[in-house]
């Protein structure tokens, strides 16, 4: 029930509810699971406080903090707070990297400026991981960058070109 309720809290762009759900759980007595901390990054994401967001990472248990689905989430969330370094330690150490991570990791080293970092990475990931998802955040990160010509190379080689992507472009 509580998860549902972030998710819902999450999903209306009301990333302070969540938080204050999780607080109210703690006060409860209620053990968070793991969608539970899913949500917790995901609100975090959404606020993008890199001190807020320490704080209540801080509380989760290191045992959460090694799955896959938690680690690229909170890739994405150092990512949106400015914390590239932290985003790179997490995607280091992830022991099954997937096109999510990968993506992950792009779209934070777009949104804090680093393009090349970003191209370097999109060249380094399997060619069948590739998505949609993965070239609009290379093309965006390309876009904020200025990198025109790696841009349009990626454009051109890649594989699938959905409304999306020509957007991105």
């Amino acid at each position: 029930m509580f998860g549902a309720m972030m998710s819902g809290f999450n999903k209306e762009n009301n990333p302070f509810k969540t938080l204050s759900l999780f607080n109210e759980m703690k006060i409860s007595g209620i053990k968070p699971n793991r969608i539970i901390y899913l949500c917790l990054i995901k609100a975090l994401s959404q606020i993008g406080d890199y001190s807020l967001c320490k704080s209540f990472i801080e509380e989760i248990p290191n045992h959460f903090l090694i799955d896959n689905q938690c680690q690229t989430a909170l890739i994405d969330m150092y990512g949106k707070s400015g914390c590239i370094d932290q985003a790179k330690q997490i995607f280091a150490k992830m022991s099954q990297l997937d096109h999510i991570g990968y993506t992950a990791m792009i779209n934070s080293y777009g949104l804090n400026g680093m393009g090349t970092q970003a191209v370097e990475l999109y060249h380094q990931m399997p060619l069948k991981s590739k998505n949609e998802v993965t070239h609009v955040c290379v093309l965006n990160a390309c876009s904020h960058s200025g990198l025109v010509d790696e841009a349009r190379s990626i454009f051109q080689n890649a594989q699938i070109k959905t409304l999306k992507i020509f957007t991105s472009m």
